[in-house]
């Protein structure tokens, strides 16, 4: 039976057979998103910036720690390897994967239960689903980073290796540390609090520290977030649930038969394991041209100001904050108890499999599928509830899941002060969790009973396997329904057609009427594309809020000074900042405005010049409106090559076609231009003159028709054998 076996070959294949088919499926939904906000394109132009100058924080832009910068560069030096959105996806997928291994791996050593493993190791990788919307972002190195230090310590807690817990903790949380500051000391104060915890002291001074980690964790949310409490509602429901899960442990923590493994002196060894670390780390980058001060500037002072420049709340599930209050309560009531009675016991080993089912109900009927949001909401209040010995428990078994309990709690607070994908990274280690606390739990209500014990388990797997096959499926969905991106080094990515065929012409637009390409805000994935380069390198997303002024100013002389100066907008972000209450202000912002104007629409990108100048928009069609008894003129301008003699209108989503018709039955004229839209020569038929990789114009009229809205269509020409010449969205 799946419950248990002793076989390790048969074990790891069935591991590895699991993995394998949610890694197809992560790579199929890692390759057939793309963001609008842009997040990937951003770090990978900012890491090749420093690949090729170096002087992170000094030249180089970025709200990420070192870490992330100097191991890429290494990665970059000794293989070759460049980073586009291909290669960007295929590490994230690693990491992803890495770390869902992880959480099967944490489970086995809890519960030597197969089904168990392989339950955690579903529900870890569905609860990581924002990996796909978040390639090549540092999330992925933070969650693999967060999963391994709770494993490592642990197994160091098992094998009663208290300087080895140490080391590996310390160096560990210092690397998150080193990549983004509040991941990394969250992680810290976990592990710092813990080694405090298990030392040699007095009585008194035992309390004393209990004391104080109750405190801790009664007020650190509410520091955290300080005056965001009041302004954002969402962050009060995040400082109560925390506090009800973290005290909850703490509780647990102080009741619990703890071994006092460490000595006073152990603080000092932890201090230095972790100065040590960061200390190599900051060596590094400051040998790549990284001053001093730019170095604290960039890794510690500057993230203190994010949650003012740019935040916003999770969305709570309205249970939510109910069960964190009950939760509270109970943990206070059962928290110094020194046993259970059968029936606290049954009640409580109900209510983990009932949480654990809602959650991979959750995550299965959400229209994003998003797992680790319900992980987030329903399971940090709780945590304590899943680490709660129900039965007889060795001591290191116990201490095991205490000490997973300890770091999942505390690392939610990822969440803060931006809850997107942070959420569910946050909440990885809840997936393990919950997973090792229902398998006690049906073996509790299982009593004696080994073979219900065992069907209970695989029931686990089971539910676990719910949201983890919703995203496979999903996957392979999408890449149904999506078309190649075919940009360089994008080659690989297929997209729902509208936005492939946005991005494609935006960067087409780029590359012919641009010198300089600057975005608003901050997209770089078409710097990428286009081989165009950035006004400067300091380049981030939300430029608008996170740059300095004098950053800002060097922006704007170098748009000034380039004539040829082009700035891609996405309407849809922008206004999502505004109704966020962060609005684009400042004076690059203004001059954008004053001097920029849009020169066509496609989807929601813009494509602004500088104002007095036109240009020909290849890769576009326009549709004009209908002439009574004559139809409707339609042009397109187009850099392609072949001769085209049908044209085809298709819907994009599951495209089907609505429009088409031969050139043959049209008087078809191809007018050659100039890149800014005037005309090169005389028009000639479209009978007389294949398209030649010049830039023209192609004008026809099409029969009446009904056609839905330009956003939703698409422009097909193809040559006499079906192959397709050009395809092309309608600009506004």
């Amino acid at each position: 039976m799946l419950a248990s076996t002793e076989n390790p070959a048969w074990r790891g294949l069935a591991a590895l057979l699991l993995l394998a088919v949610l890694a197809l499926g992560g790579h199929w939904l890692l390759f057939t998103h793309f963001m609008v906000y842009d997040d990937e394109g951003y770090v990978l132009w900012s890491l090749r910036s420093y690949a090729a100058e170096g002087g992170l924080y000094t030249h180089v832009y970025s709200q990420y720690g070192p870490l992330f910068y100097v191991t890429y560069d290494a990665v970059h030096r000794l293989t070759g390897l460049e980073f586009t959105n291909t290669t960007g996806r295929w590490i994230t997928l690693g990491f992803w994967a890495a770390t869902a291994w992880i959480g099967g791996s944490f489970a086995w050593r809890a519960t030597r239960n197969v089904s168990a493993s392989l339950a955690a190791l579903a529900l870890t990788f569905a609860a990581l689903s924002v990996m796909s919307s978040e390639p090549a972002h540092p999330g992925g190195p933070l969650v693999f980073l967060s999963a391994l230090g709770a494993w490592w310590g642990g197994r160091a807690l098992l094998a009663g290796r208290p300087q080895r817990f140490i080391a590996v903790t310390a160096v560990i949380g210092a690397a998150m540390l080193a990549i983004k500051i509040n991941v990394g000391v969250f992680f810290l104060i976990a592990a710092a609090s813990w080694v405090a915890l298990h030392t040699r002291l007095t009585v008194s001074r035992t309390r004393a520290l209990e004391w104080l980690v109750l405190l801790g964790c009664l007020l650190s949310p509410w520091v955290l977030m300080g005056d965001r409490l009041g302004a954002k509602p969402g962050y009060g429901q995040f400082a109560l649930v925390f506090t009800a899960g973290a005290v909850g442990v703490a509780l647990l923590l102080r009741q619990s038969v703890r071994t006092a493994e460490h000595r006073p002196r152990d603080w000092t060894v932890f201090a230095g394991w972790t100065v040590g670390t960061l200390g190599l780390i900051a060596l590094a980058v400051i040998a790549r041209g990284t001053a001093w001060t730019d170095l604290l500037h960039g890794m510690v002072l500057a993230p203190l100001n994010q949650p003012l420049s740019y935040s916003f709340p999770p969305r709570w599930e309205p249970a939510a904050s109910v069960l964190a209050i009950v939760s509270l309560g109970l943990a206070a009531k059962i928290g110094p108890r020194s046993g259970l009675t059968p029936g606290w016991c049954t009640g409580l080993a109900i209510a983990r499999l009932a949480l654990l089912a809602g959650v991979a109900w959750g995550g299965w009927q959400a229209e994003d599928h998003i797992v680790g949001r319900y992980l987030f909401h329903f399971g940090t209040g709780v945590a304590w509830l899943y680490a709660l010995p129900l039965r007889e428990t060795p001591a290191r078994d116990a201490s095991l899941r205490l000490w997973l309990a300890w770091v999942a709690v505390w690392q939610t607070l990822h969440a803060f002060p931006v809850a997107g994908s942070q959420v569910a990274w946050g909440s990885l280690l809840m997936a393990p969790l919950v997973v090792i606390g229902a398998l006690e739990a049906v073996q509790v209500l299982a009593g004696a009973r080994v073979r219900v014990a065992g069907l209970g388990a695989v029931g686990i797997l089971l539910v676990a396997m719910v949201p983890a096959t919703e995203l496979v499926r999903t996957g392979w969905i999408y890449r149904g329904v999506s078309t190649e991106l075919g940009l360089p080094g994008a080659e690989r990515l297929r997209l729902p057609i509208n936005i492939a065929n946005s991005l494609r012409a935006m960067t087409r637009n780029a590359v012919l009427h641009g010198d300089t390409l600057f975005s608003h805000p901050g997209m770089f994935s078409f710097n990428l594309w286009s081989g165009r380069p950035t006004p400067t390198a300091a380049n981030v997303t939300v430029w608008s809020t996170l740059l300095s002024e004098a950053q800002q100013e060097a922006i704007r002389q170098r748009l000034a000074a380039d004539p040829r100066a082009v700035v891609i907008a996405q309407e849809y972000v922008l206004n999502h900042l505004i109704l966020q209450g962060f609005a684009p202000r400042g004076e690059l912002n203004a001059y954008l405005i004053r001097n920029f104007t849009p020169a066509f629409r496609v989807e929601t990108y813009v494509f602004w010049v500088q104002r007095g100048r036109s240009i020909a928009p290849v890769g576009t069609a326009k549709i004009g409106p209908e002439v009574a008894d004559a139809g409707r003129s339609l042009d397109v301008v187009t850099d392609a090559h072949g001769t085209p003699a049908r044209w085809e209108i298709w819907t994009n989503g599951y495209a089907h076609r609505v429009a088409a018709g031969a050139f043959a039955e049209t008087t078809a004229q191809v007018q050659s231009l100039q890149p800014d839209g005037t005309a090169d020569g005389p028009a000639r038929p479209l009978a007389e003159a294949a398209l030649a990789g010049e830039l023209v114009r192609l004008t026809w009229m099409i029969p009446p028709a009904r056609l839905p809205g330009v956003d939703d269509i698409e422009l097909r020409l193809l040559d006499a054998n079906g192959r397709l010449v050009e395809r092309v969205p309608f600009r506004r």
